[in-house]
């Protein structure tokens, strides 16, 4: 089944995400900050592809995964 992911997200480590969306056929289509003087410095990126909802789906958790973030226990 073909669907279509149309997103944003807020990020602080950019750059494993953005190669892990691309590895999976998820392009971004802009990256840039809203806010002054935040810190840690967040970016929002969007993102955008038109795929299999599985291979969609992985290439979302990839980047995810790639995220520095504190999970729950």
């Amino acid at each position: 089944m073909i669907k279509h992911i149309a997103a944003s997200t807020i990020c602080i480590t950019t750059n494993p995400v953005l190669g892990a969306l691309r590895e999976n056929g998820i392009e971004v289509t802009a990256l840039h900050g809203h806010m002054i003087g935040e810190s840690p410095r967040l970016f929002f990126m969007h993102f955008w592809a038109n795929d299999d909802a599985q291979k969609l789906a992985r290439g979302l958790r990839a980047g995810l995964e790639r995220a520095n973030v504190k999970r729950g226990s």
